[in-house]
């Protein structure tokens, strides 16, 4: 029985996992079409949203221990408030990393290549996908909060639409209108798409009435 509920609630949080660096390893194929000093940009880039996407997940796995303890002491009220604070403070982080890698994008990926085309092309992913950070950062962190309530299933699906059933298929259909571009796009877009599921399904709260 314990097994079987381990089960249940861990595989859904593993293939969640899995979605992220699978849809990110489909992209790396489209981007290469475009030549190798896109390839070179596209690790650059998807190396610093790693890094940034490091912020938000240690406020989630807080949001997750504050939202299991307070479900457990029969506190539904302060563990819907403990996961919103955490993503507060992750979606605060969010853009102030946001507006860093904005105001110097030619700097940061400079940083890691000079060469001017990979300067260019990685620019414009900051351009594309920094300002869509804030709904990364909400979207990691009541995600970590719905798995603290023992929700792993809801945000597994959330992960499956944005980034299989939308990232991809844009990613290959727009660079017909807007070259590479279209691929960063589809990116930012799908950020966009995956923290508002969350927030929204979070807000909703039917996650409170799990049983485990």
């Amino acid at each position: 029985m314990v097994m079987e509920k381990i089960g249940k609630i861990g595989s859904p949080s593993s293939a969640g996992f899995i979605i992220f660096p699978f849809s990110s390893l489909v992209l790396m194929g489209l981007v290469a079409g475009f030549g190798t000093p896109a390839v070179a940009a596209y690790g650059i880039g998807m190396r610093l949203n790693m890094a940034a996407m490091m912020m938000p997940m240690g406020f989630g796995f807080a949001a997750a221990t504050l939202v299991g303890q307070n479900l457990g002491a029969k506190k539904s009220g302060r563990a819907e408030k403990s996961g919103w604070v955490c993503a507060g403070v992750g979606v605060i982080i969010m853009i102030i990393l946001s507006i860093m890698f904005l105001l110097f994008s030619n700097n940061v990926i400079s940083f890691f290549n000079d060469e001017a085309e990979v300067v260019n092309i990685g620019s414009q992913f900051i351009i594309f996908v920094a300002p869509t950070f804030a709904f990364l950062g909400l979207g990691m962190t009541l995600s970590r909060g719905l798995n603290g309530a023992g929700d792993t299933l809801h945000p597994m699906i959330f992960s499956f639409i944005a980034l299989l059933f939308l990232r991809i298929p844009l990613a290959v259909y727009m660079p017909c209108f807007a070259g590479i571009n279209g691929i960063w796009a589809s990116f930012a877009f799908t950020n966009i798409i995956y923290g508002s599921m969350i927030a929204v399904w979070f807000r909703m709260g039917k996650w409170k009435e799990k049983k485990l």
